[in-house]
């Protein structure tokens, strides 16, 4: 907790930088309500363990209350000394009415006129056109011979795209794009451009979002470029995608790349290029001829003549391959799909018909013939194993004698072990790329670019201790890692999370620029079966076998970004950012000309990211939204809106969302929790109307039992009459647990209390917190996340019984985590998710339980 001096111990993560350089840092802290308010956002400062401060600015990310008056997440910008990166130094962030903030010496400063936007910080000056599609009119050095403009008379950077067709567009034959301050400050200040692509004769291609980014006394800009594909996969490919930034460095240009152990460099050259062509092999060409060649970089480039230096580091150049940086006279060319590989970006869905499925052999060999090209897809395939005939799936036994089947009468065909649809399409696909421009009057050593281009890969992190951040409520129901009262416990997620996750990534490769951030499917109840049988197979890839992951009804995101609040490890930090990334982009859809209200909705998880139809049960914002907190990037903010924006207009006449005919409760109650937890962000009422309604409505569903129906339909004219399911069902419910929390908080409603407390009796009740750890299907790994609901209850009530529960359901879980960990439990790719939400929650009240006897 933070002591009477209002300091925050923050976790200091830099990996490499220069001792006698500066770093700069970017991080999201969260508060407690009534911590700090609003109007002391800036008496902010980082100080060392010996007292000196640094510069800090602070932008409010969201607030306790609609008053906005106390500050809930807080974004800091720093810059500090390289020496402070070896970890010696104990860093804490000092806040409060009485704290001097400190400024940087060459503050970034905006001068905003009719035409033009001049950014500048002393060592690089930007100036903006406001009307004019060549929006990057100069990028302004100093000299000995005063400031020059290294662009020189030349058209500034521009976005290019080329389609298979060889049909060729970029940003300067569209219109003028949107240029907009979206954050502003001393220490850093970004802008964001909005606009198109468009051919020579003026059609518009493929809108982009660019984000460019200046911080005080530095030279280099963090960019992030976003392309959205607004056209029909089935005619159009992508040959190339990238920017371009013309330059004039004066003559005698030394070209530089990066390479895997040293960089690779020439003074006499005309052209030359770096593609990253897998996730193990890059080849360099100079003048046509090959260079130099290795597996993996830092992804770094630069030019340097006797006008200038410029140099680019492209960050996850390996891990989303393919990627290209190209060198020459005319200047650095980021090419984020490298146009001379030989394939192009194909985006279409190869399963055009529905796939064939059946329970026997005999049954399946009878449908070849009658479907002599459709795929064939093995869930709900049986074989000769003792199971259930209406059993949804097989066994280890089916499957092994699904794969002799496959390998004896399917070559040629698609096989699948996982959920397969004909009916997605990649219209509306997203990427953002993330890179760094240096623009210097001087030489850039490649020394110093090769500590630069690490610090891109691996930048600085600082999040507040765990112990901190659990206790002020901003993270929900969540207790910090705890190895010494709990070691089994922390054990077990911990395996599950390497076994499950980290592991197929790096066995499977699953990298890419597509695919870089997703994991296996969670969905399918053998995928942890098809694992083991195909793992030793040369060129092994889970997903090909059972598809993407995309996200679940319970937010694979949000537990990702859980596991780092609960640790402040980096590993954690790594693939949450990476997987928010890929989801929010890749996995949601942007853009439809046909279906308005499928923008922003997530697709279900199936064999390609894009394969399956828009899910309102699968899109959540919470992870999103977390991913904004902690990074600041606005893309998660601006997705989660796409989001909630089609959960607002799909309402029923009387103000509640629509659900006429999604099955399983979790389709109307999946969009509500999406609108508490972005209302409690913007507190924009149009988000908070729509869902204080369709709460209200949901109350009126649950059983005298205290569960849920299975379904939950609106009905009537005015959608304000409930249809439901007789059945009950206890895996439906999604991230109702965070919907409820969120919505007592901020109404304080005892109709909720009372909810919550009647399901929490029920799960007690049922013993639906015990696992049986041959099935595990149930309690640890279910989606309803009861151990949230009992914690709820607990917090609420403050009765031991609650306790008791879920300390007897805790000690089950390390037999769990052991099962599952070796891709024995069913939903095996999945249980991560469930489990970590299990666990937190129960281990959170528990420990509050603890502190409340002492």
């Amino acid at each position: 907790m933070v002591n009477k001096y209002n300091r925050i111990p923050l976790l200091l993560d830099c990996i490499s930088v220069s001792k006698d350089g500066v770093f700069n840092l970017t991080q999201g802290i969260p508060f407690a309500d009534g911590q700090l308010e609003c109007s002391a956002k800036d008496n902010i400062c980082l100080i060392d363990e010996n007292e000196k401060a640094y510069p800090t600015q602070g932008i409010v990310l969201a607030t306790w209350s609609p008053d906005l008056r106390y500050v809930k997440w807080l974004l800091i910008d720093a810059q500090l000394p390289g020496y402070l990166s070896d970890g010696s130094s104990k860093l804490s962030l000092e806040y409060g009415p009485d704290v001097e903030p400190v400024l940087p010496d060459d503050p970034v400063s905006i001068e905003n006129n009719e035409n033009s936007l001049k950014i500048s910080n002393n060592c690089l000056e930007l100036i903006f056109r406001q009307d004019n599609p060549d929006f990057l009119a100069g990028a302004y050095v100093p000299t000995k011979r005063g400031w020059i403009n290294l662009f020189r008379g030349l058209p500034g950077p521009y976005l290019y795209m080329r389609d298979s067709n060889g049909e060729y567009y970029n940003s300067r034959n569209a219109l003028s794009p949107s240029i907009v301050i979206e954050d502003k400050g001393p220490v850093r200040t970004s802008v964001c451009i909005k606009g198109y692509h468009a051919s020579k004769d003026s059609r518009r291609f493929c809108p982009y979002i660019l984000r460019m980014h200046m911080y005080a006394g530095r030279s280099d800009l963090r960019i992030f470029h976003t392309f959205i594909f607004d056209q029909d996969p089935d005619h159009v490919e992508l040959k190339s995608i990238g920017m371009m930034f013309p330059l004039d460095l004066g003559d005698n240009l030394r070209m530089t790349f990066g390479g895997e152990k040293e960089p690779h460099w020439a003074k006499v050259w005309n052209n030359s290029s770096f593609i990253q062509q897998s996730d193990r092999e890059y080849e360099i060409t100079l003048d046509n001829h090959n260079f130099g060649k290795g597996a993996k970089t830092k992804g770094w480039a630069s030019l340097t003549g006797t006008m200038g230096s410029a140099a680019v580091a492209l960050r996850d150049m390996w891990q989303e391959y393919p990627k290209g940086i190209a060198l020459s006279s005319k200047g650095i060319d980021i090419q984020l799909w490298p146009e001379n590989i030989e394939k192009t970006l194909c985006l279409k869905n190869p399963w055009k018909e529905p796939v064939i499925r059946a329970k026997y052999k005999e049954e399946l060999l009878a449908k070849l013939k009658e479907n002599p090209t459709a795929g064939v897809n093995f869930k709900g395939f049986l074989g000769t194993a003792n199971v259930p005939p209406d059993s949804a799936e097989g066994n280890e036994q089916s499957m092994m004698e699904a794969k002799a089947f496959a390998e004896e009468y399917l070559q040629g065909r698609r096989v699948t072990y996982g959920d397969t649809s004909h009916t997605g399409s990649a219209i509306g696909l997203a990427k953002t790329h993330e890179f760094w421009v240096n623009f210097c009057s001087e030489t850039l050593a490649d020394n110093k670019l090769e500590n630069w281009a690490f610090t891109v890969q691996k930048p600085a992190i600082a999040p507040a201790e765990p112990s901190y951040m659990c206790h002020t409520g901003a993270l929900r129901i969540l207790a910090p890692q705890d190895k010494k009262v709990f070691p089994e416990v922390e054990k077990g997620l911990e395996l599950m999370f390497d076994r499950l996750y980290l592991e197929p990534v790096k066995l499977c490769r699953l990298y890419g620029m597509i695919d870089y951030g997703d994991l296996p499917n969670g969905h399918l109840r053998n995928d942890g079966v098809v694992y083991r049988l195909f793992r030793k197979e040369p060129n092994f890839k889970i997903s090909d076998l059972i598809g993407w992951f995309n996200n679940e009804g319970m937010d694979m995101g949000y537990t990702l970004w859980q596991y780092f609040a609960r640790t402040g490890e980096r590993k954690y930090w790594q693939i949450a950012e990476a997987n928010s990334e890929h989801v929010e982009d890749v996995d949601t859809i942007h853009f439809h000309p046909i279906y308005k209200n499928w923008v922003g909705r997530t697709h279900y998880h199936n064999m390609l990211h894009w394969s399956a139809g828009p899910s309102p049960s699968h899109t959540h914002v919470h992870g999103w939204l977390l991913h904004y907190f902690f990074t600041g990037n606005r893309r998660a903010l601006e997705v989660a809106r796409e989001a909630v924006d089609t959960d607002v207009r799909n309402q029923e006449p009387s103000g509640i969302y629509s659900n006429r005919h999604g099955v399983l409760r979790r389709e109307f109650t999946s969009p509500i929790a999406s609108l508490w937890a972005f209302y409690e962000t913007t507190w924009e009422e149009k988000y908070g109307d729509c869902a204080r309604r369709s709460l209200k409505f949901f109350l009126r569903t649950q059983n005298k039992s205290g569960q849920f129906p299975r379904d939950i339909f609106t009905s009537g004219k005015r959608g304000n009459r409930p249809r439901i399911s007789k059945d009950e069902s206890t895996g439906a419910g999604g991230m109702e647990c965070y919907m409820l929390y969120d919505a007592y908080r901020i109404t304080r409603d005892p109709a909720i209390k009372q909810a919550v407390v009647k399901l929490a009796d029920w799960i007690i009740r049922t013993k639906f917190l015990t696992v049986n750890p041959l099935d595990g299907a149930s309690g640890i790994t279910a989606m309803s996340i009861p151990a949230a609901f009992v914690a709820h209850a607990y917090k609420l009530t403050g009765k031991k019984q609650y306790i008791s529960a879920l300390k007897e359901a805790l000690t089950q879980f390390p037999e769990v985590a052991c099962k599952f960990s070796k891709m024995k439990g069913r939903v095996c790719f999945r249980a991560p998710v469930a489990a970590h939400q299990f666990v937190s929650a129960a281990l959170s009240a528990i420990t509050k339980s603890s502190s409340n006897c002492e």
